[in-house]
């Protein structure tokens, strides 16, 4: 399972969707970012993937993509 998350330090974790593979989630992140792909709000973006199984455990996942840009 992949996350398409809004995180930022100072207001913990948005979850935007949940998408069954990494593509669809980047799809996704095509939508949010389509008007400004340099915004503040978009620079916060990421995806993390989570392995469900019997005993599922929602812990930070695993970052697979994210928009997080230097400073410059």
């Amino acid at each position: 399972m992949f996350i398409l998350a809004y995180e930022s330090t100072y207001e913990n974790q948005i979850i935007l969707g949940v998408y069954s593979s990494l593509d669809t989630a980047m799809i996704a992140v095509q939508r949010y970012t389509e008007d400004e792909p340099d915004s503040i709000t978009y620079r916060d973006l990421v995806i993390r993937q989570f392995t469900v199984d019997a005993e599922p455990e929602m812990d930070t996942g695993i970052v697979v993509w994210h928009n997080w840009r230097e400073e410059e």
